[in-house]
């Protein structure tokens, strides 16, 4: 099992996600967007995964000129540009990806 968890900051549902895996001894690899930004093809598959990755209640995405675009492609490369416009953690298990915290769906994982 390879779990890769992407995040903004370590916030609560990022803190739970971590306690998850580590209470049940399951090694995860911690990526910082901030620091290792997530590319468009990137987000292209964790959207197929899980859905929509980017937060368009976010002041982020309010500001961008790209909320005015109906192309998707352009809406995922001015999230790659700009992290502050996704939702995270990202939960990424192989091909499988999560946003949030879902127990439930890690559990299925760890069968």
């Amino acid at each position: 099992m390879n779990v890769i968890v992407y995040y903004m900051k370590k916030d609560f549902d990022t803190q739970k996600v971590l306690r998850f895996f580590k209470e049940r001894r399951v090694k995860v690899q911690e990526i910082d967007a901030t620091r290792a930004p997530l590319t468009v093809n990137m987000l292209k598959n964790i959207q197929r995964a899980a859905g929509d990755v980017v937060n368009r209640d976010s002041a982020a995405f309010r500001e961008s000129p790209a909320r005015y675009s109906d192309s998707e492609e352009r809406l995922l490369e001015s999230a790659a540009q700009n992290n502050r416009m996704l939702r995270f953690p990202i939960v990424r298990n192989g091909n499988q990806a999560v946003i949030g915290f879902k127990p439930d769906v890690f559990e299925k994982w760890l069968i």
